[in-house]
């Protein structure tokens, strides 16, 4: 996930119940060009998860 207010990466691991995620890891970009890449990156994925 992506908060965009923040500025933060999120990503979220499913347990093995349908209902919640384990949260493996969050991290600011800090980089010059990282938004941009962020948002180029999300400009190419599914819309459905396979």
């Amino acid at each position: 996930m992506y908060d965009t207010a923040e500025k933060y990466i999120i990503v979220l691991e499913p347990q093995r119940s349908p209902y919640g995620y384990y949260l493996l890891t969050a991290y600011y970009l800090n980089m010059p060009g990282g938004e941009k890449k962020i948002k180029k990156m999300l400009k190419k994925k599914l819309n459905e998860v396979l």
